[in-house]
């Protein structure tokens, strides 16, 4: 049987021995023979409740019976670190413990396991970023709490501002995620709550995409942000992504050489290998302006990047439209890798694998398909290159010679 007491404990005061009594009663069993104790409450009468309720967890677990409703109720209202200590006793399972832990501490060791195996640390973000922001959305406390029909309605009330491709990644990562909570060697989970509900519908749908920018818009893009203008030139001429410039160190940087340039380093980079990126000559020269006298190899080019925030509002300003009529969009990555690429392609003297290494890919395939607007590029000059036909001039003359004699026989 149960007994619950106040645990005494002895101190030392101005050298005197003064006995004391804990605020919190302990709770004492015996199970198969051996002393067990446990922590209960400073209330007498709940630290009473939580001994018989012991009493009967030992009970039902010898005689292999599932607990009452009024029982399961009062254990899964228990703290958390006397719901453990009761599965360390082996009253309660291990499972069900997992299931009572808050969601955000599965989610932070899933990444943390998926950061231990290899996965590179952007898919790692982006994973943690979505799990949470799902959590959130479809109050998602406990593992307990993942049902398909939340996600199906938070999956609804998105559809409007999400692509069917974004809410597809969204399924998939929390998918992956079942998966590693219900694998045998975890067991966290039992069941996929994801069962039956299948990907979101992307055929038909109108897909976002990016056009270049202008070099008037550019202009003028420049000329009304004036203390972000070195940030934006770099963005162009060197083709960088808003990560390429946070990551970028004046250590990355060679402007003391014939052919000044710029490195990526291999962890930074989204190729995750190191690029050599040439810097052309005036670049070079308002980098050198811009470089401090006291800058370390460690020290950021550019202390501050533009949010997009920020961006949105330099484009307001240059009046650039971020969506046009026909729903093309305007965004960092469009200045920075759609417009220096579409310009590349446009120039006949750039060569495809040219092309290909400025955009630092390794399929001119992916250069041409995502990053090459094709609307931009100039067909009619295309057309107008194409040869005179029609008025004899590609026949060989020997041909119009024997057509002529044979004419006048």
């Amino acid at each position: 049987m149960a007994s619950v007491f106040q645990r005494k404990y002895t101190v030392s005061v101005r050298g005197r021995k003064v006995q004391r009594t804990c605020s919190t009663y302990t709770v004492k069993w015996i199970d198969h023979g051996k002393e067990c104790r446990l922590t209960g409450y400073e209330d007498e009468a709940a630290s009473v409740q939580l001994g018989l309720d012991i009493e009967r967890l030992v009970t039902l677990r010898d005689s292999r019976e599932p607990m009452d409703p009024a029982l399961a109720e009062r254990m899964a209202a228990l703290p958390p670190d006397k719901y453990e200590e009761l599965v360390k006793h082996g009253l309660l399972s291990a499972r069900s413990a997992m299931l009572r832990r808050p969601i955000l501490e599965h989610i932070a060791d899933y990444v943390a396991d998926l950061e231990a195996t290899g996965k590179r640390e952007k898919y790692a973000y982006n994973v943690n970023k979505r799990l949470q922001k799902l959590a959130t959305d479809c109050k998602w406390e406990t593992l307990r709490d993942i049902t398909g029909e939340s996600f199906t309605a938070w999956r609804a009330e998105n559809a409007s501002k999400l692509s069917a491709r974004t809410l597809n990644d969204y399924r998939d990562m929390l998918a992956c995620f079942i998966k590693w909570l219900t694998a045998p060697a975890r067991q966290r989970m039992t069941g996929n709550p994801l069962a039956g509900i299948g990907p979101a519908e992307t055929r038909g749908k109108l897909k976002r995409k990016r056009r270049a920018l202008t070099l008037a818009e550019i202009d003028r893009l420049i000329e009304n942000a004036p203390k972000r203008a070195l940030v934006y030139k770099a963005t162009f001429y060197l083709a960088l992504r808003r990560g390429d410039l946070k990551a970028l160190r004046w250590g990355d940087v060679f402007l003391d050489v014939l052919n000044p340039y710029i490195t990526t380093r291999a962890e930074t980079c989204k190729g995750k290998r190191e690029d050599r990126i040439p810097i052309r000559a005036d670049l070079a020269e308002e980098l050198r302006r811009h470089k401090p006298a006291n800058a370390g190899p460690a020290d950021r080019v550019f202390k501050r990047v533009p949010n997009m925030e920020t961006f949105k509002s330099d484009l307001a300003k240059a009046g650039i439209l971020e969506v046009d009529e026909r729903g093309r969009r305007v965004d960092f990555h469009a200045l920075g890798r759609t417009s220096p690429g579409t310009i590349w392609a446009m120039n006949p003297a750039i060569s495809p694998a040219v092309h290909r290494k400025l955009m630092r890919h390794t399929d001119i395939a992916t250069t041409h398909k995502y990053y090459v607007d094709a609307d931009a590029l100039n067909m009619q000059v295309a057309a107008e290159a194409m040869p005179v036909i029609g008025n004899g001039l590609h026949t060989p003359k020997e041909t119009q010679t024997l057509r002529i004699a044979g004419n006048g026989a």
